[in-house]
């Protein structure tokens, strides 16, 4: 699942035989304890399906020169894990989904750090500013 258009059409089928089964369910044709059984594990493919359209968007992301999109990309599938009803089932997945959020947070931040000699208005406006604050200073105190 690369795009998330893929992954909206697999959630509507997941969605569609979700309420098949559920159908069935009421209309008898399904014991209600197979209907529960079959109905949970539409869900737990659901939240599989989340998870690897989240790091597969976070891994493209990477690939592309991109760490603050796989930022985004990973923190939403943390944030999805943690929201589920039975968080315990997918501890696995969201310590995987967690080191990489931390591995692309690294990046992001190494990227955006900028270098000592480089300049630009924000550099050189920290040195006036540390040339008048000298002034001020002397002025005051003298």
């Amino acid at each position: 699942i690369q795009t998330e258009a893929k992954a909206k059409d697999v959630r509507f089928l997941l969605e569609a035989l979700h309420g098949q089964v559920t159908r069935a369910a009421q209309d008898g044709f399904l014991p209600a304890n197979e209907a529960k059984h079959w109905i949970r594990e539409i869900r737990h493919i659901l939240v599989l399906l989340h998870i690897e359209f989240f790091n597969n968007l976070g891994q493209h992301a990477l690939q592309q020169g991109q760490p603050g999109q796989a930022r985004l990309a990973f923190e939403r599938g943390v944030q999805y894990l943690r929201k589920q009803p039975e968080p315990v089932f997918y501890n696995t997945q969201l310590k995987m989904l967690e080191s990489q959020l931390a591995r692309a947070n690294s990046t992001v931040l190494t990227n955006s750090q900028p270098a000592e000699d480089e300049i630009n208005e924000l550099t050189e406006g920290l040195k006036t500013d540390d040339a008048d604050a000298a002034w001020k200073k002397k002025a005051i105190y003298d």
